[in-house]
This record gives structure tokens, C-alpha cells and sequence, in this order.
């Protein structure tokens, strides 16, 4: 059975009959339907006699109410082995639940599944979609006679699950025994509970995408991600710091990458292969370049390394080098900001965050001929990591850049373009 979960509030009233016709037009008829009730939420008469019906009336304390915490509550109360989240002003489409249950009994070792999906504005059923300039692909879709956009999902991959925006959207379901052994909802999140998750089942088995449209986006003024926008991308920026080093470490052990740390005589990860002019698995000059093969690496390290080396450029070519398409480097140095970059003697080369330009912007790559590498930004920020950092000014640039090399399709902005 398919437990369908969905918490429902006052401002959901109006959509919630159009939400349950949905799932009285699906071709799988094995399904429930868990409705958590809560902040004025109500369902008509004929919804509540209908026995597939499960609704749950959310006690806990309003004050203090998150949306993980009712989700979780939705699945606590679900008996079925599949569990698909649907919003309360939203739709299936009629074949949705059919093909989510086909997709897990093709693929036993998935553990989450799912799909493309389309948009329209409530009253006039306007379509819409995201620009191709971040990447996406869409096509004609037709529901009802209308007229819409399905917006085809990316692969989960590091590069789609680093941002709330490209990880996979819905229709999202899970298998009932995978929620609980990842910990199932997290309750202290307010927002991005879904990218939270999102993240842990990534982690935790296989993802599969269903290429089929099968969830309809209601776009109205009430819309969370609309109403608290400033808050998801915090929230969501939380959640990526949390698991985005873990997601690029599974998947380039998935793909038989290697994961290097350069200049980690003084310590490096599980798991890493070390390169440094001493005591570590590869000893060798980084000034003389990389000793790895083209395209080898899914990960480069370089924490505190990179202002001890004095040219730039060459390390950056050979980092580029070495890593597979879409492969990161997580880069880590002393900024000019600080006082860090300037007070140890070693120190030969400077960097701080407009030096970033020059790797993932071809506009200043041009002003440097020698610059072959073309880097897509993940992030790139300046912080100070301890309390004695601060107290120092010791600031530091962190940037997690993604090698563009074919046949990466980039997901989100890169200022190179697209092939």
C-alpha cells in the first residue's frame, strides 16, 4: 500500500477538495490518504466518510509546530510501505501513484523515488517553469486539456543535491522502513526538512528518477517558498554545509574516483590519498604539478595549502586537470581580508574571494591566457572558523568550485555556458 501524507492548515482549505479529487482519479487504487490537521485545516464531510481517509489531529503545541514535526506525525500514523508526500494544494497526476509503485518494484535496492513535475497559477492555470539558463529542460505537457510545462528533473547527483533548488523535487516517495532507518523527519526544522531528507536518503541508499510528470504544482500568494523565501535559502545554505562534503564523498567512491588531499603531511581524511612534500602517501612537489592521471579525482582537498604554492594558475590548471567532470574541489585558504594571508612568512601566493573570478568567470579568465580550467561556483564564502580566528582577524575564503568538463551538464549558473 502507498500512504499518501499531507499536512493541511487553514490556508490550504480552499485547495484540499481538488487535491483529494486527484487521488480519486489514480489507476493504483492501493492507497490511504494521512491528513494532518492542523492551524485551522478542516476536510469536508464527504472526504472524512471516505474510509481511504486517515485524517490526524496535530496536538502538540502550535507555538512551537514545524513542518518536519508534521510530516513526521503523517508518517507515524501511515501503514503503508510506500510513503509519498503530497501538499495540500497540489495535485497527482491519475497515473502517479501506479507509476511510483512500479518504479520500487522494479528497483528493490531504491529506497526513494522521484519525478518530473509541472506548475500553474491557481485560477487561470497559467504554466510555468524554470529558466534554461539554470540548467533545466522542459516540454509540452497536457492535463485536462490544459495546456502546461513539465520541468524534467536533474539525476541526483552532488551537483542537483547541493541546493534545495535542484535536488530532487516531487513527486517524492520513500520506502517506509528507509524513513525510519535514516531517523525519518527532522522535527527542529521550520523549512528545508525536505532537503534535509533529500540529503539523507541520498546518503543512505539509491535514488531513482521516474521521466514522467506525475505532480502538479499549484502556484498561488500563499506559497511557502514564496511567503518565507529568506528563510528556506538559510536554512537550506544549514543543510548543505551539514551534508555536502559527505554526498561528493559517496559519489566519487561510487564512480571510482579517487578523493586527494594536497599538503596533508599534517593530517588529512579517512579515506584520502595524501600529496605533500613529505610523510604521506605520494610525496612529490605540488610546484612541479600533480602526479595523478587526467580525469582520476573525484575530490581535491586543498586546506591551507594553496598560499604556499607560487603559481596560482598551474595549480588550479592541474586540480582541473586531475578531476573527473563534474568533480569538486573544496579549496580552503588564509583571505587578504585577514590579517592570516600576510603574517606567515611561507606564505608566497594571495588569494581572497574575487581571486574565484578569475577560475569560474571567462570574462576575467580572458585578462590570464595561461588559465585553462573552467570551474562552476557551489559556493564561495568568507568566514572565521574559530573564535580565536575572529578575535585575530584571521578570515578565511572557503570555495567549493565543480570541474566543467563534458559530460557534465551543469546544474544552475555557470557564467562558461552550456554546450
Amino acid at each position: 500500500m502507498i500512504s499518501v501524507i499531507t499536512p493541511h492548515y487553514e490556508g490550504t482549505n480552499p485547495f484540499i477538495e481538488e487535491t483529494y479529487r486527484s487521488l480519486l482519479k489514480q489507476t493504483e487504487e492501493d492507497w490511504e490518504w494521512v491528513v494532518v490537521l492542523n492551524n485551522g485545516g478542516i476536510l469536508p464531510q464527504h472526504i472524512l466518510r471516505d474510509p481511504k481517509v486517515r485524517p490526524v489531529l496535530f496536538e502538540g503545541d502550535p507555538e512551537k509546530m514545524t513542518v518536519g514535526q508534521l510530516k513526521r506525525v503523517a508518517c507515524e500514523n501511515a501503514v503503508g510501505d510506500i510513503l509519498l508526500e503530497l501538499d495540500a494544494d497540489d495535485m497527482l497526476t491519475p497515473d502517479a501513484l501506479g507509476e511510483v509503485q512500479r518504479a520500487f518494484d522494479e528497483s528493490p535496492e531504491a529506497s526513494f523515488v522521484y519525478s518530473n513535475s509541472a506548475q500553474f497559477q491557481h485560477g487561470t492555470w497559467e504554466a510555468s517553469t524554470y529558466s534554461e539558463y539554470w540548467g533545466w529542460r522542459s516540454r509540452e505537457f497536457k492535463y485536462e486539456g490544459h495546456k502546461l510545462i513539465e520541468t524534467v528533473a536533474f539525476p541526483a547527483t552532488p551537483a542537483s543535491m547541493r541546493m534545495i533548488y535542484w535536488a530532487p523535487n516531487h513527486v517524492r516517495a520513500w520506502r517506509a522502513e528507509d524513513y525510519w532507518l535514516i531517523g525519518g523527519h527532522n522535527e527542529s526544522l521550520q523549512l528545508a526538512d525536505d532537503y534535509d531528507l533529500c540529503c539523507r536518503f541520498y546518503l543512505h541508499g539509491k535514488m531513482k528518477w521516474i521521466d514522467k510528470c506525475l505532480y502538479l504544482y499549484r502556484k498561488h500568494d500563499a506559497n511557502t517558498c514564496v511567503v518565507k523565501n529568506a528563510d528556506v535559502q538559510s536554512n537550506a545554505w544549514a543543510v548543505y554545509s551539514k551534508y555536502i562534503f559527505p554526498i561528493v564523498e559517496k559519489w566519487a567512491r561510487e564512480e571510482g574516483l579517487k578523493l586527494i588531499d594536497l599538503g596533508a603531511a599534517h593530517g588529512k581524511p579517512d579515506g584520502y590519498i595524501g600529496i605533500d612534500l613529505e610523510k604521506t602517501d605520494i610525496v612529490a612537489n605540488l610546484e612541479g604539478g600533480i602526479p595523478l592521471e587526467d580525469d582520476s579525482c573525484g575530490i581535491v582537498r586543498a586546506y591551507d595549502v594553496l598560499e604556499h604554492l607560487s603559481d596560482s594558475v598551474a595549480i588550479m590548471n592541474e586540480i582541473y586537470r586531475v578531476l573527473a567532470p563534474g568533480g569538486w574541489l573544496f579549496l580552503s585558504v588564509p583571505s587578504t581580508e585577514g590579517r592570516g594571508a600576510f603574517q606567515d612568512p611561507t606564505h608566497v601566493s594571495f588569494w581572497n574571494s574575487n581571486s574565484i573570478w578569475y577560475y569560474t568567470n571567462p570574462q576575467y579568465a580572458a585578462f590570464v591566457p595561461r588559465i585553462k580550467c573552467k570551474f562552476q561556483v557551489a559556493r564561495v564564502i568568507d568566514w572565521f572558523p574559530s573564535e580565536f580566528h575572529r578575535q585575530h582577524n584571521i578570515l578565511y575564503l572557503d570555495a567549493q568550485l565543480i570541474a566543467l568538463k563534458a559530460p557534465y551538464h551543469p546544474v544552475g549558473e555557470t557564467l562558461w555556458g552550456r554546450e
